[in-house]
This record gives structure tokens, C-alpha cells and sequence, in this order.
């Protein structure tokens, strides 16, 4: 069994895609742009490039930001046909070059609870802010902690077929709830059935916000919140239902 950072496993990236097809966030941020179209898109975030692909026009640059190597390596390969700028980084690794260049910031895939610090998050936000012109767009989405999504999180297995590397099974658990600062660990499993019958497990951690914290957070860092929804059906936010919240929010 090998332990590591799960965007540093090849087989893991040539995978990620096969768990993460196209669904409802997808639509969603696909509408999203189509309604608001944007000149300028940057996708903080993307993975493997999937949405990215998604959003070209032959009016608008679309940029895609991902720090982990392998991910953005197999952005480049697999839509390597399409007008996009991938950049390899984080967010502060770019803000200086693209400042005021951006109509429309996203970042899809509860990206937003890998920051787990208040300052690492308000950083953020503060590279969002000066990424965007005036008036810029920034649409993100967190999971509502007030329905604890991560007790549902036990280490049940989904079976999946991937082109590549054939059946394998998945599975996330949850190995630790922090109450006081609302921070979840949780270990992943992935194993191969019919290539190299190996199994990788990782750990990784999620921070969960409340909507006033979001909302507090965006304040302080120059936007103003427009919509927030609870789910991908533009759905009205429930802090007692929803398995989302979503967040419009514009540059001040």
C-alpha cells in the first residue's frame, strides 16, 4: 500500500477525471459564464481542466491556475488543441502579472476549504480582489457544515471504469472532526483492479466556513455578496438543508 499526497500519484491524476464527470456544478458554472460573459475568465484551481475546457469562446481568454504538477501537466496534454493559459502555481505566484486583468474569477470543487487558516484565506481572497477589474465577478461554492456532510463520509466503495487503468474502487472516510474550528480529516483510498492491483491511500483536510464568515471574509476584502445559493439549481440558501452555499459576489 503506498501513503502519499493524492495529486502527486499518477495513477490517482489519470483518474480524477473518471471520478469527476460532468454533473450539475459543471452546468452550472457553464450558465454561469454563457449568462454573464466575461472576457477574461481565471479558474483558480482546476485540476485537470475539465470545466476549463468547458468555458473557450472565441471572444474571451480563459485562464486555468493549479499548483499540483501532475494535474496541470495533464491540463496541458489533454486540451493542449484549446486557446487556454494554464499557469502552475498558487494564486500570489500570479496576481502581480494579471492584476485588473480578470472579469470573472471561479473556483469550483470546494477548492475554497483547502485554505485552513483565516489568514491563508483572507490571502485568497486578496489575490481575488486584484486579479479582477472593477466590477469583476467572483463565484465559489463550500459545503454547509450545519448539515455535516462528513458523517456520511464512511469508507464506503464506489466502483468505477477509467479508460486507462480499468475497474477501481474508491472510497473517502472520515478520520477526525475538530469542533471548535469546524476542520475535518479524512483519508481516501483508491485501488486498481485490473492494471497494477494497487491500493494508495492519503489524508487530506477540509475547513468549513459558515455563510456570515464568508460573508465577513468577502466584506473585508473589498466585495460585495449578490446571490447565494444552496444548491446547483440556483435553489434559495438553508442553513438547515443545504448542501451548498454558493456565492455571487462582486468587486467593490
Amino acid at each position: 500500500m503506498n501513503k502519499l499526497d493524492h495529486y502527486h500519484i499518477p495513477e490517482f491524476v489519470d483518474v480524477y477525471d473518471t471520478l469527476n464527470q460532468f454533473a450539475d456544478d459543471t452546468q452550472f458554472y457553464i450558465d454561469l459564464v454563457n449568462e454573464l460573459k466575461p472576457k477574461r475568465i481565471l479558474d483558480i484551481g482546476c485540476g485537470t481542466g475539465f470545466l476549463t475546457s468547458h468555458l473557450i469562446d472565441t471572444e474571451r481568454q480563459v485562464f486555468g491556475l493549479e499548483p499540483a504538477k501532475l494535474m496541470i501537466d495533464k491540463a496541458r496534454e489533454s486540451f493542449k488543441d484549446l486557446n487556454i493559459t494554464w499557469l502552475e502555481g498558487f494564486s500570489s505566484d500570479y496576481v502581480d502579472d494579471y492584476s485588473g486583468k480578470m472579469d470573472l474569477v471561479i473556483m469550483t470543487g470546494h477548492v475554497s476549504q483547502v485554505f485552513i487558516g483565516n489568514e491563508t484565506w483572507l490571502g485568497v481572497l486578496n489575490d481575488v480582489n486584484r486579479f479582477l477589474e472593477k466590477d469583476g465577478f467572483f463565484v465559489f461554492e463550500m459545503r454547509n457544515a450545519l448539515v455535516k456532510p462528513w458523517e456520511n463520509w464512511k469508507g464506503d466503495l464506489t466502483v468505477k471504469k477509467d479508460p486507462k487503468h480499468g475497474e477501481f474502487e474508491f472510497s473517502v472516510e472520515t478520520t477526525n472532526f475538530d469542533e471548535e474550528k469546524v476542520v475535518v480529516e479524512y483519508q481516501g483510498k483508491c485501488k486498481f483492479l485490473d492494471s497494477s492491483n494497487k491500493t494508495y491511500t492519503y489524508d487530506d483536510v477540509l475547513k468549513f466556513r459558515t455563510l456570515d464568515e464568508l460573508k465577513d471574509s468577502l466584506n473585508k476584502n473589498g466585495f460585495k455578496v449578490l446571490e447565494v445559493y444552496g444548491n446547483w439549481d440556483k435553489s434559495k440558501f438553508d442553513e438547515n438543508s443545504s448542501p451548498e452555499i454558493i456565492i455571487m459576489a462582486q468587486k467593490r
